[in-house]
């Protein structure tokens, strides 16, 4: 395979504010573990329409590691995504981390809060915008992607384990893309 020819072959597709940062951050440290310098690439939600070169040219720097991926939270709740990634990484492994869904909403509201994009409460945001609420609905999204890709390849972890034993949280990681 050619560095041109390199596409990832795990994706870590949600859900949003359900420590995906620190999933990247953990692996990209991993020495078997190829992740873009750019954490998220919004590739198959946003830039679809700039073909897969554009997408090709983040992976150039890859140096032979076996686990090649992306991470984009966005992934998991938007509805044509599964397709799109169907259509370009058949057999890709996927990664999903699921938090209690009112405290992700929370946390999402809490950051709009900060970057001054959140309305006065918590309250008043889940009642004047759908998606606080709707990104928890996991069970739907879930569903989406196993209309195209078997149970078996994907791993479904919980945020609050990482809390708890964020070692064994990792391990689950390494051993779904046995590395």
């Amino acid at each position: 395979m050619s560095d041109k020819d390199v596409l990832p072959n795990f994706l870590v597709i949600g859900a949003q504010r359900c420590a995906t940062s620190w999933m990247y951050f953990c692996l990209k440290e991993h020495p078997d573990i190829f992740l873009p310098f750019i954490k998220e690439l919004h590739f198959f939600s946003s830039y679809y329409d700039n073909g897969l070169g554009w997408y090709k040219r983040y992976f150039n720097t890859w140096g032979g590691q076996k686990a090649i991926g992306e991470i984009s939270p966005g992934y998991l709740y938007i509805e044509k995504v599964p397709k799109l990634i169907y259509r370009d990484l058949k057999d890709v492994r996927l990664i999903v981390c699921l938090r209690n869904p009112i405290e992700r909403a929370y946390s999402q509201y809490k950051k709009h809060q900060r970057s001054g994009l959140a309305y006065d409460s918590f309250e008043e945001a889940i009642e004047k915008d759908p998606q606080y609420i709707k990104r928890g609905f996991y069970l739907d999204q879930i569903n989406r992607y196993l209309e195209f890709f078997p149970r078996e390849r994907m791993l479904l972890l919980i945020y609050e384990d990482i809390q708890k034993t964020p070692i064994v949280f990792l391990k689950n990681i390494f051993c779904f893309l046995k590395i």
